[in-house]
């Protein structure tokens, strides 16, 4: 008898399609370097409004200005966000309480290292390059321990690899603008939605006396349904 586990971990994936965005590009602080940014801050922002802290994973090099970027925007460190690197993760489970991951570029090993792996194994640079990069992106992401919970999202802002055939979630691979539109439109639904699930605990405080359905539906139906609907997406 043999017996295979093909459970596959229900994580929803949102994945930049068109750049590695590797360490030396980020470094030089064009255009690229900040898109990344503002998409981690709308990442957190986003995962703030579903009351889970977000780990963001990066090169060393940028971890300051990730922080400063997130603070700034009044997010608490430990409290909204923790900021880590690759290279420093393994083994540890000190972000198991985070619901969402962002891994933030790609992570890359110093020529040197890369020549001397290849001196020992005979495998080509190129191919290095590509499986420690992937090995240190997918470790990065399970250190939130995405195979035991529910609801957790991964933003990860490389193009490799692609998570598509491993994770049991929705999955969105899309340029920048794209993916700025999506979290954009995901934060105002569901400010939308708290706004009109205020309104109708307000107007229930407010009502005196039992409310029929006719005035529900005329006082409040529109907000509740609202709600109710936003809620499902």
């Amino acid at each position: 008898m043999e017996i295979s586990d093909d459970l596959k971990p229900a994580v929803d994936v949102l994945q930049l399609d068109t750049n590695r965005a590797g360490i030396w590009t980020l470094k030089q602080e064009k255009q690229l370097a900040r898109n990344l940014r503002e998409l981690t801050t709308l990442a957190v922002r986003r995962e703030s409004q579903r009351s889970q802290k977000t780990l963001v994973v990066s090169k060393i090099d940028l971890k300051e200005s990730i922080r400063q970027k997130l603070t700034n925007k009044g997010f608490s460190e430990g409290d909204d966000f923790e900021v880590a690197h690759y290279y420093g993760l393994s083994g540890s489970n000190q972000y198991e309480d985070c619901g969402a991951v962002v891994l933030h570029g790609t992570p890359g090993y110093s020529d040197d290292v890369i020549s001397l792996n290849h001196l020992m194994t005979g495998i080509p640079e190129e191919e290095l390059r590509f499986e420690k990069s992937q090995g240190e992106i997918r470790d990065a992401l399970h250190r939130i321990r995405a195979s035991q919970k529910d609801g957790v999202r991964a933003y990860i802002w490389t193009n490799g690899p692609n998570f598509q055939a491993e994770f049991d979630g929705q999955y969105f691979e899309k340029s920048v603008p794209q993916l700025r539109e999506k979290i954009n439109d995901e934060i105002q639904n569901e400010e939308t939605r708290k706004e009109d699930e205020q309104y109708v605990i307000e107007q229930l405080k407010q009502w005196d006396g039992w409310m029929t359905g006719t005035q529900f539906k005329t006082e409040v139906g529109e907000q509740y349904h609202s709600v109710r609907d936003r809620q499902d997406e």
